[in-house]
């Protein structure tokens, strides 16, 4: 479940990043 989280964080920052870029 750990692992999951860590994925969907990583996932929706890089969506953030790219959203804001």
């Amino acid at each position: 479940m750990g692992r999951t989280l860590l994925v969907l964080r990583e996932g929706a920052t890089a969506w953030e990043r790219r959203e804001g870029a």
